[in-house]
C-alpha cells in the first residue's frame, strides 16, 4: 500500500468513527438503497442487490475473514428486505417516483453535510 493510500485510509477510518457520521450512514445507506430499489423495475433493482451482495461476499471472503458468518448473513437478509419493500413500493405505492426521489436526494444531502 503506497503512502498515499495509507493516508487516505487513515482518514477515511478517522473520518467514520464520528457517531454522528455513523448515525447519518445508518439512515442514509439505506434511504438511498431503498430509493433505487423504489425507482428501479423490480429485476432490475433486484439484480443491482444482488450484485451488491456478491460485492461483499467477495470482500467477506477475502478481506473480512474475522467477522462470522452471521455478519454477511444479516447483511443479506437486510439488502433483500430493502429490494423487497422497495420492490412492491414500485408496483403499489402512490407517487413511487416523486416519494422515491426525494429519499434519494435527501439522503445524498445529508450524506455530504
Amino acid at each position: 500500500m503506497s503512502a498515499d493510500n495509507l493516508e487516505s485510509y487513515r482518514f477515511y477510518k478517522m473520518y467514520h468513527q464520528d457517531p454522528i457520521n455513523r448515525l447519518i450512514h445508518v439512515i442514509c445507506i439505506p434511504g438511498i438503497s431503498w430509493s433505487l430499489c423504489a425507482l428501479l423495475p423490480p429485476l432490475h433493482s433486484f439484480l443491482l442487490v444482488m450484485f451488491y451482495d456478491a460485492a461483499y461476499l467477495y470482500l467477506f471472503v477475502t478481506h473480512l475473514r474475522h467477522l462470522e458468518m452471521i455478519t454477511f448473513l444479516r447483511l443479506s437478509f437486510f439488502l433483500l428486505g430493502i429490494w423487497g419493500s422497495g420492490a412492491l413500493y414500485h408496483l403499489y405505492g402512490p407517487y413511487h417516483e416523486i416519494v422515491a426521489w426525494i429519499t434519494f436526494v435527501m439522503s445524498w444531502i445529508f450524506q455530504f453535510v
